[in-house]
């Protein structure tokens, strides 16, 4: 039997900063700003009610997933901006408990029968719907919601439509090639939580995993991963553009993902439909210039074309990976990369914390993960596989990682 280890917990962001859309409240977070959710939790219905007690637990997380699907929004379990704002206007809605009540001198007594419920065998009247066709309509409604967010947890990246009228990649290296590298990781982060994210690059492909725990125990495992990198653009003009781990960190938070553990990438390409193979551009100091990028990107694009890949195919190969791994906590100014396989499954990069966490080249892509997985027939979220030592051999090779996120 699996023991869940009990949670950790860290300070929440600032309530302001979730009201401005910059970041988002989740399982783990503990403080007043969690308090403030669980109370508009509590006022806009939540059965049962929460304890407000500050902590981003598993029922704070369950009530949360339960209002967002009441409200038919993507169901992260995490608060953003959208939620957020949701719940404010759901709280007026709902008075909140010991609102006063109206007393019984309020209401009128009346010798009228109390209403019957609607027989679904009796015959409707002329130019109504019959009672059992709205209860079957009602049935279904349900189902369908129920099947949409079925299909929206893990399975489809949470972000919104892509804008009409948005940049293709092209032209956003072309707008942003006079920027600084802070100003275009900036322009770059609002584009993707904007939604300017090719439609191929959304739907999360499933891998499979495996360990034997220090129980003794054979676990397996579901994970679901990006097909591709994290690119901007549209289906037939998009780039892969780089990005350093703090702005790949922001988006992961923003959409209830992950950065990939060393394994992961392991186990994306050897499971990958399609294998593209690296091509290194001359090194130096234009390898961060939006020119190296755009040259890159046709270089892979050419390669797609001569191989004949599907966009949407599980694919590797092309690029390292930025990843998290538990090095990160001796040096939290660094990024961590790996990867970038050769046809031979040997990696070009091995894992290496030797950048400050403020750089990216061409050469790194980052491909986002979905924030729970199946273990042993069960969805469980990402961080805690990570913190169980029988179950992290599942997703690292390193063992347990205590903080699965790039450090701030």
């Amino acid at each position: 039997m699996v023991q869940a280890l009990a949670p950790r917990y860290h300070p929440a962001p600032r309530l302001s900063d979730v009201q401005q859309g910059t970041t988002a409240i989740a399982r783990g977070d503990s403080g007043a700003t969690v308090r403030s959710l669980q109370e508009k939790l509590n006022a806009a219905g939540a059965s049962p009610p929460l304890k407000t007690d500050g902590l981003f637990g598993p029922k704070t997380e369950a009530a949360l997933l339960a209002f967002q699907g009441s409200q038919e929004l993507s169901p992260t379990g995490r608060c953003d901006r959208g939620t957020l704002e949701r719940l404010s206007a759901a709280g007026e809605m709902n008075p909140p408990a010991g609102a006063i009540a109206p007393s019984a001198s309020d209401f009128r007594r009346t010798q009228a029968p109390a209403p019957l419920a609607p027989d679904p065998a009796a015959p409707a009247p002329p130019g109504a719907v019959p009672a059992k066709d709205l209860i079957q309509s009602d049935d279904t409604r349900r189902a369908a919601a129920r099947a949409q967010a079925d299909k929206s947890k893990g399975a489809t990246l949470a972000l919104p439509p892509r804008p009409a009228g948005a940049m293709t990649g092209s032209q956003f290296l072309e707008a942003t090639k006079h920027l600084s590298r802070p100003e275009r990781e900036a322009a770059l982060e609002r584009e993707v939580l904007a939604g300017n994210v090719p439609e191929f690059a959304r739907q999360m492909k499933e891998i499979d995993v495996e360990t034997v725990g220090k129980d003794g125990q054979r676990h397996t495992g579901k994970l679901r991963v990006m097909p591709d990198y994290l690119a901007l653009g549209s289906n037939e003009d998009f780039v892969q553009i780089p990005m350093n781990p703090l702005t790949a960190q922001r988006i992961a938070d923003q959409t209830g993902t992950s950065l990939p553990t060393k394994k992961i990438v392991d186990d994306v390409y050897r499971q990958a439909e399609v294998k593209l193979r690296p091509q290194p551009l001359p090194a130096g100091p234009q390898m961060m210039s939006n020119d190296y990028i755009q040259r890159h990107q046709n270089l892979v694009n050419g390669q797609r074309g001569e191989v004949g890949a599907e966009l949407g195919a599980l694919t590797a190969g092309h690029q390292k990976d930025v990843v998290i791994t538990g090095r990160l906590e001796q040096h939290p100014d660094r990024v961590a990369i790996y990867g970038w396989h050769q046809p031979n499954g040997k990696p070009i990069q091995p894992l290496s914390t030797v950048h400050e966490n403020t750089y990216a080249d061409y050469s790194h892509g980052v491909r986002l993960v979905s924030g729970t997985m199946v273990v042993d027939g069960v969805e469980r979220p990402l961080a805690e596989v990570l913190g169980d030592p029988n179950l992290a051999g599942l997703v690292s090779d390193e063992g347990v990682i205590r903080n699965p996120r790039v450090p701030r």
